[in-house]
């Protein structure tokens, strides 16, 4: 098995043996390859096996992602093969923590991130509400000066994740950026309700639409307070959608009680695996 950079005269036969659904059709593994990122196992002269590093060097942070083996190639240590290369790799280019996430049905990769000492991931429920609530609720604060640094020490705390707004499809925690920044360079708005029991972010992805993520909530209906405020500064014409997420499986517990199938477009469940390899 040899572990090496795609190339574009790999696609074709990669393409081949890709499920015709998979999002890496989408334009993404041929942006990888043109990036020097997408990396591959080859078996007797071809590419069976596929995995992608998405590098944030501001971070110096790694997250693994679109590693796939081929369906006729599996159970031979191909994946484990494949992602103890990436962390290899991902060291080379300057990393100090790497992740990857996976469905919590997906066994293979749980063993495989086990093994390899990704131990301890972190839970993450993520569901999309459907944009009526935004009409339904009072308006909250938008969090500035102090307030952001009340804020910032809660999530911190509070062992949060959200989507890294300028490398999208990204997980991180969020005590390893600099969330002030963020605001101030506009990329994030905080919005909070008065007691502070519900805190959301909103920003814009990649392809300029608005998001409202609510990270913090301890009551389903309060959570929503801050929801219409940080809506109306973004134009409502990119406004896509409601991301509720957790990593707190008794606030989730919650959350279920509350909201009917009918009040949600789609959701789901992954584990997030961080490992610290700055001392590898």
């Amino acid at each position: 098995m040899i572990f090496r950079k795609l190339v574009y005269e790999d696609l074709s036969y990669i393409y081949s043996w890709l499920d015709e659904d998979d999002y890496l059709r989408r334009g993404v593994l041929d942006e990888y390859v043109k990036k020097d990122l997408g990396y591959g196992i080859e078996v007797d002269g071809k590419i069976e096996a596929i995995g992608l590093i998405n590098l944030i060097k501001e971070l110096r942070y790694a997250w693994l992602l679109g590693a796939r083996v081929r369906r006729e190639m599996r159970r031979r240590g191909l994946g484990e093969f494949l992602t103890r290369r990436l962390i290899e790799e991902s060291i080379r280019l300057g990393a100090q923590r790497v992740a990857l996430s996976t469905s919590l049905d997906n066994k293979a990769v749980i063993r495989i991130a086990e093994k390899i000492g990704m131990r301890n991931p972190v839970s993450i429920i993520m569901y999309r509400l459907r944009t009526e609530y935004l009409t339904s609720y009072p308006t909250g604060l938008i969090a500035e000066g102090d307030l952001i640094d009340l804020v910032e020490k809660i999530v911190y705390s509070e062992d949060h994740y959200i989507i890294f707004i300028e490398h999208p499809y990204v997980w991180i925690p969020v005590k390893i950026i600099n969330l002030k920044d963020l605001v101030y360079k506009d990329l994030v708005t905080i919005c909070v309700s008065k007691d502070l029991d519900a805190i959301t972010f909103v920003y814009k992805d990649d392809r300029g639409r608005s998001w409202t993520h609510i990270v913090r909530s301890s009551v389903v209906s309060s959570s929503y307070e801050s929801i219409k405020t940080c809506s109306e500064i973004m134009s409502l014409d990119s406004f896509n959608g409601i991301i509720l997420i957790s990593n707190r499986s008794v606030l989730w517990d919650h959350y279920i009680k509350n909201i009917g199938s009918r009040d949600y477009e789609w959701g789901f469940h992954i584990f997030d695996y961080q490992q610290d390899i700055s001392q590898f």
